[in-house]
């Protein structure tokens, strides 16, 4: 938070301090697991000010699930974008972020706006360079390697940049900025962080090292420039530019073609081979006690306008099981005051921080979990809710190599994303289906898997853009049609009819002749048929691909009455076995009577409720058919569309189809059992983050880990 924004809220005035016996710890309202490593605490906390609302990303460092990186606004310097917006362009494994650097116009430097100003290392290169704020260094925390034993996997402190080139004659020059325009007499050096040149300008000497990157903290390397160039140089994938103006642009023009030693570095700390460093400040906690005030002035930080004032907070913190802390204070607000730096420190204190640094507050104050803000930032009282563009953030990385989502923005575009990722080469057939409507659709699945077919959704009277785009991917020569003209216009059949040659409906009068419509296109080679409610649509959804797999048609009934269309199908196939699939209230015990005094055998395969009977028709494919246990789909039981295209393609990769609950697997036991107990090297979830969660994507990775 800079002056210029603190002095944009108006007259701001130092609190009274208040009294240690006023405040009270912080009470814990909500503790929530965003995935797997990753847990989100709310607390409410109260101080004679006033309450303040308080949430904590809390993670294990060196837990394989889950890691710190910071990220640039944009993915540049200078580059400024929201928290948010940030873990959307860096996709669902950015699972949780807060606010990082200050920017201008706090830095006390000439960086444009956008540019981090302090120390900042990402991967292990220096990207940023610390700024002298007042007396001395701003605060800054470095994250190493877990595996390094022998140290633990972070520290604090104020750390102070140097860098420098040296030549064999003796000559040094000092590195004095990374990523940004030098000034003056000045030596910068500049990596792909900043773009693909340098926009130095003409008379500027610069040496390009093609091979040399920044690394934070190490010993110097003796390398030879590839080039020396007169302003704008190109920047190598991997290299390192140096741009000298004034005075050392003579220097670096003398020693052009030589050998050279460079180094950059941070004195003052013990930080050799960092991974992720960040400066802000003011460090608040050292070694379990709270830093003086003078410190925190020293850093830079006026009490009158930053320390003793109530402020939206961002901090970062360490407890003594090396667990890290990233928590934001909510502030300007009726019902959330904020805190001055004091107050910040003693709370996270209370939270078992035994080091934290600050980073950026004030309007800044961001956190992001599972995709979407959940503070409430804060510039001013009339712009509540509004999200500050900042320089960079802290972002929360949970990888998921071995899970693919399949979403989009709608159910007919996550039916055609699950089309484009199983059939990228197109298909002959394709079948087509009501987006709003169960009834007829149900049996679709194992006829478009008897015929290779991805499953498609249409509108009653249109076809939705997102199926269109698909179908001229796919190139068909066949479309089979779902529904009578009451479910499935002849105007959608007449659009289809401009792009594929045959188009063909598959239909009855009802839905329990639809399926029987269908079932006679598939037939019933092995004399099995399965049997599902035609009044819901999870257990027949769940049976697409064991009834698939046993070459065996899937029919629909009502609860407590066979329907005649179903009867007669399975008189016409000739069906000796029927897999029933669900409990006796989607399908009651009268009709297995009534299949049995039809000479046929009855297996019911059911559970307690539709997740407990998708994880055992899965067992069931399994033993019976031989279904592969290595992957798995999974696709919410609580709406069909997503699990109706997701069925053949989950049969054509010989995987289950599981209903899992929108919130976590772990909330269905019954598909987490079955996800825990099989040895699993690849998943997909079929739909975006509001039919299935983000924690359950992760929970499938973590379940792939555990194999």
């Amino acid at each position: 938070m800079s002056a210029a924004a603190v002095a944009a809220l108006g007259a701001l005035t130092p609190v009274a301090p208040a009294p240690a016996e006023a405040d009270s710890a912080a009470g814990l309202v909500q503790r929530l697991d965003v995935v797997p490593g990753l847990v989100r605490e709310v607390y409410r906390h109260h101080t004679a000010h006033g309450p303040s609302n308080v949430q904590v990303l809390r993670l294990a460092l060196g837990h394989p699930r889950v890691r710190v990186v910071p990220e640039l606004g944009q993915g540049m310097i200078p580059g400024r974008e929201t928290v948010l917006s940030t873990t959307r362009r860096l996709g669902e494994d950015a699972v949780g972020a807060v606010n990082a650097s200050f920017s201008n116009p706090a830095c006390p430097t000439t960086d444009p706006p956008g540019e981090p100003c302090g120390l900042l290392v990402r991967h292990g290169i220096v990207l940023s360079e610390n700024v002298l704020n007042g007396a001395s260094w701003p605060g800054a925390f470095a994250l190493f390697d877990p595996a390094e034993t022998w140290r633990r996997p972070y520290d604090v402190g104020r750390p102070s940049f140097e860098g420098y080139l040296r030549f064999y004659d003796g000559t040094r020059v000092d590195i004095t900025a990374v990523n940004r325009q030098p000034t003056g007499s000045e030596v910068v050096a500049f990596n792909r962080a900043y773009g693909p040149s340098t926009t130095t300008p003409a008379g500027t000497v610069e040496f390009v090292f093609p091979d040399l990157q920044l690394r934070a903290l190490t010993q110097a390397e003796v390398v030879m420039p590839a080039a020396s160039a007169s302003g704008g140089a190109p920047i190598p994938a991997g290299g390192t530019v140096v741009a000298a103006t004034g005075t050392h642009a003579a220097t670096l023009q003398a020693h052009a073609g030589e050998p050279v030693e460079v180094k950059v570095y941070t004195a003052g700390t013990e930080w050799a081979g960092a991974h992720q460093a960040v400066a802000a400040g003011p460090l608040i906690v050292k070694d379990g006690a709270i830093t003086p005030s003078s410190s925190w002035y020293a850093e830079g930080f006026s009490h009158e306008h930053h320390n003793e004032v109530l402020h939206p907070r961002t901090v970062v913190a360490f407890t003594a099981p090396n667990e890290m802390l990233l928590l934001t204070v909510d502030g300007r607000q009726p019902d959330s005051v904020g805190l001055t730096t004091q107050q910040t420190a003693e709370l996270v204190r209370a939270l078992g921080a035994v080091d934290a640094v600050m980073m950026d507050g004030g309007g800044s104050t961001t956190m992001v979990a599972d995709q979407r803000t959940v503070n409430v930032p804060c510039s001013s009282p009339s712009t509540c809710g509004q999200l500050r563009p900042v320089a960079s953030s802290l972002v929360v990385w949970s990888p998921t190599p071995n899970v693919d989502r399949l979403a989009g923005p709608d159910r007919f575009s996550t039916a055609a994303a699950i089309a484009d990722a199983g059939w990228p080469g197109g298909a002959a057939t394709v079948v087509l289906a009501n987006a709003a409507s169960f009834a007829d659709a149900l049996a679709g699945g194992p006829l478009a898997t008897a015929h290779g077919a991805p499953l498609l959704l249409v509108d009653t009277d249109q076809v939705h853009p997102a199926t269109a785009g698909a179908l001229s991917r796919l190139r068909p020569q066949r479309a089979l049609v779902l529904g009578g003209p009451a479910v499935v216009s002849d105007r959608v059949v007449a659009e289809l009819r401009r792009s594929v040659p045959e188009v063909r409906r598959v239909f009855g009068a009802d839905r329990t002749a639809t399926a029987a419509s269908v079932a006679r296109e598939l037939g019933a080679p092995s004399g099995r048929a399965f049997l599902a409610s035609a009044a819901t649509f999870p257990d027949a959804l769940s049976a697409t691909v064991p009834a698939a797999r046993s070459a065996a048609p899937l029919l629909l009934t009502w609860p407590d009455q066979l329907a005649s269309a179903t009867a007669d199908a399975l008189a016409v196939l000739g069906v000796r076995e029927v897999v029933l699939a669900g409990g006796g209230r989607a399908v009651s015990d009268a009709v297995v009577t009534q299949l049995q005094a039809r000479g046929m055998t009855v297996t019911r395969v059911a559970g307690a409720n539709r997740y407990e009977t998708s994880a055992r028709l899965v067992e069931w494919a399994v033993a019976a058919t031989g279904l592969p246990t290595t992957a798995a789909v999974l696709a919410s039981g609580a709406a069909f569309p997503d699990a109706l295209s997701g069925g053949p393609f989950a049969g054509g990769r010989g995987a289950g189809l599981l209903l899992t609950d929108p919130a976590a697997a772990s909330a269905s036991p019954a598909t987490w059992q079955w996800l825990t107990g099989h040895d699993i090297d690849h998943g997909w979830v079929l739909g975006g983050r509001a039919a299935v969660s983000s924690r359950t994507l992760h929970e499938l990775q973590a379940a792939v880990d555990a194999r």
